[in-house]
């Protein structure tokens, strides 16, 4: 790697460097260390599933705290604890340019998860982690009081517990224009429904992956509230029920949206 950052030293024009699966390492890092010192052009570094450990994403970080140009980072299926979240967030409160943070597939907990609902983010990428471990009310409470955030992805997670609470407090949100979201359960398809009623913000939501057995009368309660939305202009339902009932997907077509199922 050693020749490109050489080269990037010099190169003034890329934008975006996608070195992600490369098993960075310590030695590797320390390039990536010398490459965000020297290349100032960079907006986007993307460092998926490189191995990289709370100890390796701390030698990245400190470049950071001077750097500003980057504005989007994504560092996907590494070993990121709670522990490197602090760092992160800490790097958060001085750095003022980036603004994207993918950290899905990671093992990120909800006191990690809150840390960063706390930052003034605009993208977050939460996916695949375990950040509902202590429960949805740190979490709900975080994106409740969060102004910053336009983007959020919590979903593959794990079963939500009081998942009607997480949806009270993403219809409350004022700032969110796009979610990901699933493992909402049947028995809060009325509180799903109403916050895509109810909503006059949110533009783009996807829930793929909940598989509901209700059949019609899912559907219908799901119909419902989009019929009466004003916001969205995007929903992505993909597998969201089961083939048998998509004979009722008239109720969903009559919305006008631009649907994914």
């Amino acid at each position: 790697m050693l020749p490109i950052v050489e080269a990037l030293k010099i190169n003034s024009t890329l934008k975006d460097l996608d070195i992600g699966r490369n098993l960075i390492g310590c030695d590797g890092i320390q390039l990536v260390k010398i490459l965000i010192q020297t290349n100032f052009s960079l907006q986007s570094l993307v460092l998926d599933y490189s191995e990289i450990t709370d100890e390796l994403l701390g030698v990245i970080l400190e470049p950071l705290r001077s750097n500003k140009t980057l504005t989007r980072l994504s560092i996907r299926a590494n070993f990121i604890t709670d522990e490197g979240v602090i760092g992160l967030v800490e790097l958060l409160r001085t750095n003022e340019t980036i603004k994207s943070i993918n950290i899905a597939d990671n093992k990120i907990l909800t006191n990690g998860a809150e840390l960063l609902l706390n930052t003034p983010l605009q993208s977050l990428n939460l996916e695949a982690n375990k950040i509902f471990t202590d429960g949805v009310r740190k979490i709900a409470s975080a994106i409740k009081a969060n102004r910053n955030l336009t983007y959020l992805d919590i979903a593959d997670n794990g079963t939500w517990h009081e998942p009607e609470v997480l949806l009270e407090a993403l219809k409350m949100n004022t700032s969110l224009r796009e979610i990901n979201i699933d493992w909402v359960p049947d028995a809060v398809l009325d509180h799903l429904a109403a916050l895509v009623r109810d909503t006059s913000t949110l533009t783009s939501m996807h829930l793929c992956g909940n598989e509901y057995t209700s059949g019609p009368v899912g559907i219908r309660i799901f119909a419902e509230g989009l019929r009466y939305n004003t916001s969205l202009t995007s929903i992505n339902l993909y597998g969201i029920f089961y083939i048998r009932f998509l004979g009722d997907r008239k109720s969903l077509k009559e919305t006008k949206l631009e649907m994914w199922a």
